[in-house]
């Protein structure tokens, strides 16, 4: 599993608060900080690759 800093700062920040639903602007702000802007589909790329990256249980 290889995932890049940047999708492990967004899923470090929603394992934070399990089960506690983020925005976009919330994850945005964990991984790139208040300062920098990216376009709001960039956090779902992250996600869907993630979610790609990460292995299921159940």
């Amino acid at each position: 599993m290889t995932l890049t800093v940047t999708e492990v700062l967004i899923l470090e920040a929603l394992a934070q608060r399990p089960g506690h639903v983020k925005s976009r602007d919330q994850l945005m702000d964990a991984a790139y900080g208040e300062n920098i802007y990216v376009d709001d589909r960039t956090i779902d790329s992250h996600i869907k690759r993630s979610a790609q990256e990460v292995p299921r249980h159940g």
